[in-house]
C-alpha cells in the first residue's frame, strides 16, 4: 500500500494553489495510523484504511466546496468579477468575510458568500 499526502495526491487548496497544512495535517494523520497499526500488530488494507477515511474526513468536504468553486470562479467573464468586488465593497460584505474568512479553512466562507442574494445572481449570471 503507498499512501501520499499533500500535492502528489491533490491535497491542495483549490482556492489558492497551497497546501502546505494539509500536507501536515495529513501526514500527522499517515503517522497515527502507522502508530495504530504497529500497536494492533495488523498492517492489513483494512487497518491501513483508516488513513484513507481520515484525511477525507479531516479535508473532504474542504477539497470538494474549493473545487466547486474554483470550476464555478473560472467561468467568470471580467465583468462578473468586477461586480463581484464592487459588490464587497458597496455593501459591507467584507466585515462579513473577515468575520467567516480562515486562511486555512475556505468552505464556510464560499457557502456563506453563495448564500448571499446578489452574489449568487452574478456568479449564476457567469454560468448560464
Amino acid at each position: 500500500m503507498c499512501w501520499l499526502v499533500g500535492e502528489a495526491t491533490g491535497q491542495v487548496k483549490w482556492t489558492t494553489g497551497g497546501g502546505i497544512y494539509y500536507a501536515i495535517l495529513c501526514a500527522h494523520i499517515a503517522v497515527d495510523t502507522i502508530v495504530k497499526a504497529f500497536a494492533q500488530g495488523s498492517f492489513t488494507a483494512s487497518t491501513l484504511a483508516h488513513y484513507e477515511h481520515a484525511w477525507k474526513r479531516a479535508i473532504g468536504r474542504e477539497l470538494q466546496v474549493g473545487r466547486y468553486f474554483r470550476k464555478l470562479f473560472r467561468r467568470l467573464h471580467d465583468a462578473q468579477v468586477e461586480a463581484l468586488l464592487q459588490l464587497v465593497e458597496r455593501h459591507g460584505l467584507m466585515e462579513f468575510v473577515h468575520a467567516k474568512a480562515d486562511f486555512d479553512w475556505h468552505w464556510e466562507l464560499i457557502v456563506a458568500m453563495l448564500k448571499h442574494a446578489d452574489v449568487r445572481k452574478i456568479v449564476l449570471s457567469g454560468i448560464m
